[in-house]
Parts: C-alpha cells; sequence; structure tokens
C-alpha cells in the first residue's frame, strides 16, 4: 500500500477491542430487559397510571448521574432524518474499492461514494448493530466538527458506516516535519479535541492512527477519526469495571524513575529554559499502542467504568506525548544531530515532563487541552530557530 493511500484505520485491532467492549455493554442492556420484563409482570396489579410513573422513575435512575442511554430504534430513527440508509444490494454494488484491512470482525476499505473518497467500515457480525449505529450517531451530531470525517451513508443489515476518507495517518506526517512543525501539530490536535468536546463528545481512543492529516506539511489539516467507543460528556464507557491495580502501581514506578518534580502546568512553564535533563528510567518499554490487551492510551477512569471528561482525553494525549518522546529520544542517538543538542533534550525533557501532567491517575489533577496548548507554545518560544529549523527524529515503523 503506497504512502497516498495510507489506511485510515486499522481493523484487525480496533473491531476487536470493539468486540471486547461490546461484552459490556451487553451487560448493561440485559439488565435494562430484565427491569422492562419485570414491569410488565406487575402490570396486572397497578393501573395504568401507576405503571407509567413507575417506568419514569426506572429511566430516571437508569440515567442518574448524566448518562444517557440510547436503544438501537432512537439511534436509527435519528439516523434516518440525517443520512440516506442503505440495503445489503445497495452497500454492495459500491464495490470492492481499496482494501484497507481486514480482520476477523470486520474490515475496512476505500473507495468513491457518490463522487467523495470515502470509507466503508463493516461489521461480518449482523447481530450485533448497536455499536455500529451508536458510532455513525456520534458522527452525525459531530458533522465534521473537530475535522471529524462527515457521515455519508448507513448500512443496518450488514452494519456498516459510509464515512468521508481523511488523509494519511499522522505518522506519515511525522516522517517529513520539523521540530517547529511538530509542536504546531501538537496544538492543532489539541484544537480539534476541544471542537469534539464542545459538542459534547468525548473520544476516549486517541492514538497515532485514528489521527490523520489532509493537505501539505507545512498547511496540514488534522483530523480525529474512529469514533467507536466514544460517548457523550457524563456518560461510563462500561458497565463492569476492570481491574486497574497492576497498571497503576506501573505507572506510579515508571513515574518515579523519570524523577519528574511539579505536577502543574506552572511548574512546567517555569521548568521552560533550565537546560533540563533528559531522565531516562533504565527499564522504561517503549509504548505499544496497539496493545488491546492493556489499552494503556485508555484513560484508567474510562476502563474502570467511572464517568468520562474531556480529561480523559488529555490523558491520551499525554500517552500519545510519552510514544512520540520515546521514539524522538532513541532516534537521537541513531542520528547525527544538527542542532546544538540532541533532541532528546531541548524537545524530549519538556514534552516527557508535560505527558506526566496529562497522565495523572486523578482526572481532576490534569491540565485542561487548552492548558496543553499553551504550554506547547510556549516550549516552542523558548528554543532557538536552528532547533526549530531541525528535522523531527522520528522513525516510521510501517515503512
Amino acid at each position: 500500500m503506497d504512502e497516498e493511500h495510507e489506511e485510515n484505520q486499522r481493523p484487525l485491532g480496533c473491531f476487536a477491542f470493539l468486540r471486547r467492549l461490546l461484552r459490556l455493554f451487553k451487560k448493561k442492556k440485559s439488565k435494562k430487559t430484565k427491569d422492562k420484563n419485570h414491569d410488565k409482570e406487575n402490570m396486572k396489579v397497578k393501573s395504568r397510571e401507576e405503571e407509567e410513573e413507575g417506568e419514569k422513575k426506572n429511566d430516571e435512575q437508569e440515567n442518574e448521574g448524566g448518562v444517557r442511554t440510547e436503544d438501537v430504534e432512537d439511534d436509527g430513527q435519528f439516523l434516518r432524518r440525517h443520512v440516506a440508509f442503505l440495503t445489503r444490494e445497495q452497500l454492495h454494488s459500491l464495490g470492492d474499492g481499496r482494501p484497507l484491512g481486514e480482520g476477523a470482525y470486520g474490515s475496512v476499505k476505500q473507495l468513491t461514494y457518490h463522487g467523495t473518497e470515502a470509507v466503508v467500515k463493516e461489521l461480518l457480525d449482523d447481530s450485533e448493530p448497536e455499536q455500529l449505529l451508536k458510532e455513525a450517531r456520534v458522527l452525525a451530531e459531530l458533522d465534521g466538527a473537530g475535522g471529524v470525517p462527515r457521515l455519508l451513508a448507513v448500512c443496518q443489515t450488514p452494519p456498516a458506516l459510509v464515512q468521508e476518507f481523511l488523509g494519511q495517518t499522522y505518522n506519515k506526517y511525522l516522517v517529513k516535519c520539523s521540530v517547529r512543525l511538530f509542536l504546531r501539530s501538537l496544538g492543532g490536535i489539541c484544537h480539534q479535541l476541544r471542537q469534539v468536546h464542545a459538542k459534547g463528545f468525548v473520544h476516549n481512543d486517541l492514538k497515532m492512527n485514528n489521527i490523520t492529516f489532509t493537505g501539505a506539511v507545512g498547511n496540514p489539516e488534522f483530523h480525529i477519526i474512529d469514533f467507536g467507543v466514544a460517548c457523550r460528556v457524563g456518560e461510563a464507557l462500561v458497565e463492569e469495571p476492570l481491574d486497574l491495580t497492576e497498571r497503576k502501581a506501573k505507572e506510579a514506578k515508571k513515574k518515579a524513575k523519570q524523577a519528574i518534580r511539579g505536577d502543574t502546568i506552572e511548574d512546567f512553564l517555569a521548568s521552560l529554559g533550565k537546560g533540563q535533563q533528559d531522565k531516562k528510567g533504565e527499564d522504561t518499554k517503549p509504548c505499544a499502542e496497539d496493545s488491546e490487551d492493556e489499552a494503556a492510551w485508555m484513560a484508567p477512569e474510562v476502563l474502570a467504568g467511572e464517568q468520562v471528561l474531556p480529561s480523559g482525553d488529555v490523558y491520551s494525549f499525554g500517552y500519545l506525548l510519552e510514544c512520540l518522546t520515546e521514539d524522538c529520544r532513541q532516534n537521537s542517538q541513531e542520528n547525527n544531530c544538527l542542532v546544538e543538542e540532541p533532541q532528546s533534550t531541548f524537545l524530549g525533557a519538556p514534552l516527557m515532563r508535560l505527558s506526566h501532567l496529562c497522565t495523572q491517575w486523578d482526572p481532576r489533577r490534569r491540565p485542561s487541552l487548552a492548558q496543553v496548548s499553551q504550554a506547547v507554545e510556549a516550549l516552542a518560544e523558548h528554543l532557538s530557530a536552528r532547533q526549530l529549523a531541525a528535522r523531527l527524529h522520528f522513525q516510521d515503523d510501517d515503512e
């Protein structure tokens, strides 16, 4: 596959991970079904007026704490007012297109839909359309905000989404850009995420291959894609919490070895220009973005079944920073630097510190995306013209 048609999704990983989360969603749905059946049994001894009042109270309890539940019919009715619904025959008449990937649970391909470059995301199992319809509704409500792909059409059987194709993945940008453009890209991604949050949604799955760009490297537009596990602000993503005790201990140990002091944006800004030393723990492991078993890029409160806020995406952004910093550090050691000091020092050290702030376990202690953007801009202002002009030491593992 050439660079100009870089995959917009990685279905083998995203579908498997989505399938695992669906098991937790189904438990929540099962509980609601049992409650409704119990109400029907009580109708024999309740008046219709009392029954309606009881159902109203049950709905209020289910939605307590800002959680909003939508079933398939509700999403379907909403979507039919906004996008075209395709039959199985109409979907398959679009052709095979260019395969971008295929896994045990679905496939992704690129094709042209009514003159628009598009991506078709299709599940192989017709029995579980709920989550794909939920993703379709998120895309429809966002309507391009934050550079999100616009929803073009939906198919319910088989479950499939047709959405805009939006360029190459972020790693293809990083291999071509300077330090200056890299820092600008971080600000651009923060801006797009803030637009998503302003619409009332949290992405929950921000990582390298869920960020794309269109346009020239010197004047790009960044896009956030793959809203398969997105939710509304204040919702809980899973019903059954995962045990994160071991992960919490690992993160605490890793940050202790990095020897980063200060846990506020003010501390970060005050540290700029003070000759920060690169602190790399000897046993620091490379970031593994595609490890579905750990989902290390996802905020702990997301996997713990707690209410999700925009701070959850701040965590994921911080994890992305950590991955990029590790890559920068490793490749700086392998390259003859064109600047007065290695990128691992003037760029990697402050970005690792910023990553530390963003990935604090307590979401209340994380900075806002506006503060993160401010910190990145301040870092750029403290670098020399020569440092900013240097090519970013990023190695694309896909090449």
